[in-house]
């Protein structure tokens, strides 16, 4: 078993957009975190649960999913990928870094967005 890592640092409210029906929140309470995920771009999205991945992987079907999620799932359903319902392990899955790089630039750009609105208020 993987060790599990800690949770994130909780980032800034943010106002969800207009277009975009909000995905259901891993967070409880509606804190700032589930602002976040409201906007959260749609390739930045587990499949499982649509919520932001922190730590992404890809199927060898080539779904993506948060690296956690994916997990639980697994563990839920004996072993069977949630999306293709075929034998799956997390060793199949391999972190994608370049996504985790962008989804963390995303994720800083917004906060630094919401912060100059909060200061100019």
């Amino acid at each position: 078993a993987a060790p599990q890592e800690s949770p994130p640092q909780e980032p800034a409210r943010l106002p969800p957009p207009p277009d975009m029906p909000p995905p259901p929140a891993r967070a409880t309470g509606g804190g700032a975190l589930s602002h976040l995920l409201r906007e959260a771009p749609n390739e930045y999205r587990c499949a499982i649960d649509l919520q932001l991945m922190m730590d992404p992987v890809r199927s060898p079907a080539g779904f993506l999913f948060d690296r956690g999620t994916l997990s639980k799932a697994l563990k839920n359903s004996g072993g069977l990928c949630p999306k293709t319902q075929r034998p799956l392990t997390l060793e199949d899955c391999p972190r994608v870094p370049e996504l985790r790089k962008q989804i963390q630039v995303w994720v800083r750009r917004v906060q630094q967005v919401r912060l100059e609105q909060q200061q100019q208020q």
